[in-house]
């Protein structure tokens, strides 16, 4: 008679052992929704890309990709007001500082990382990734 409780123990064990599995494996969607959504330290809420070359509306965003050492693209034009956001695609930091024009320091920014900005005047801003010696921007801000 022992070997009756035991098999039923064993059987009672697998079936909730199959039901514990199923519940692990959550909504295809929402996991997606959620990973689409997760942000390294550094991002920021709100960032998309417009084609990396700036519009005439302030309330548009230019993206500019750091990638293989290099922004991407090199030279932008944005009107006063509209934000900008580095996108770091290496895995390895870089960061935003300006040589020319308007204030620019967005300390090292990791790998997947983003840093925004938003000029304030119009006029040219050189800047460069002081981390790396050839990888310099430039931005036309316009009224």
């Amino acid at each position: 008679m022992p070997r009756l409780p035991l098999t039923t123990l064993a059987c009672l064990a697998l079936a909730l052992g199959g039901a514990f599995v199923a519940g692990c494996g959550g909504d295809d969607e929402k996991d997606s929704d959620s990973s689409a959504q997760s942000q390294s330290p550094a991002a920021k809420p709100g960032t998309n890309s417009s084609g990396g070359t700036g519009g005439t509306s302030a309330s548009e965003e230019t993206t500019v990709e750091m990638e293989g050492s290099k922004f991407v693209p090199e030279a932008i034009s944005v009107a006063v007001g509209q934000q900008i956001t580095w996108s770091n695609k290496d895995g390895y930091a870089h960061n935003v500082t300006s040589t020319a024009g308007e204030k620019i320091n967005s300390g090292n920014i990791d790998g997947e990382g983003t840093f925004e900005f938003t000029p304030k005047q119009a006029g040219t801003i050189a800047y460069t990734c002081t981390l790396h010696t050839d990888q310099d921007g430039k931005i036309t801000v316009t009224k």
